[in-house]
């Protein structure tokens, strides 16, 4: 009902669910508790599937290379990335990599290691374009892993 905790348990995942997992992005500051956070939705999946994807923490606009916010998010990646190998996929970096050359902002985004503005609805959010990718990449990783 409306207000309550959503708690699942291993009895609401069948063995061919696909688990997404992409969360640290409002509480990027803090390293033990997203890793933990994290690591409580791989084991509740891990115990039914083995079709995984820990999706890594997109930064944003004033969130580039040299800040202490950038520096947070790039530790909880390497970590995740630590901890969960080929279960990880660095979305972030996909996004970055995504940037459109022939604008100017864009560029400059991508140059300080953060998700361009072409794909930002604002400051973080993704737009159509951003989650457009997003979407794709995932996808992809699916197909290549043989799940779809």
């Amino acid at each position: 009902k409306e207000g309550d905790l959503f708690k699942p348990t291993a009895l609401d995942i069948a063995a061919n669910d696909i688990a997404v997992i992409w969360v640290g992005r409002n509480n990027a500051h803090e390293l033990d508790t997203v890793l933990l956070d994290v690591l409580r939705i791989y084991n509740l999946f891990a115990k039914v599937t083995s079709r995984i994807i820990v999706l890594s923490v997109i930064n944003g606009e004033a969130e580039y290379t040299g800040t202490t916010s950038h520096s947070s998010i790039t530790a909880i990646n390497e970590q995740l990335k630590f901890e969960f190998g080929d279960s990880y996929l660095d979305i972030r970096q996909v996004l970055i990599e995504s940037y459109d050359p022939n604008e100017s902002q864009s560029v400059i985004d991508y140059e300080k290691g953060t998700t361009p503005s072409s794909l930002r609805e604002d400051n973080v959010h993704l737009n159509a374009a951003g989650n457009q990718i997003v979407a794709y990449t995932l996808y992809s990783h699916m197909l290549d892993h043989g799940w779809l």
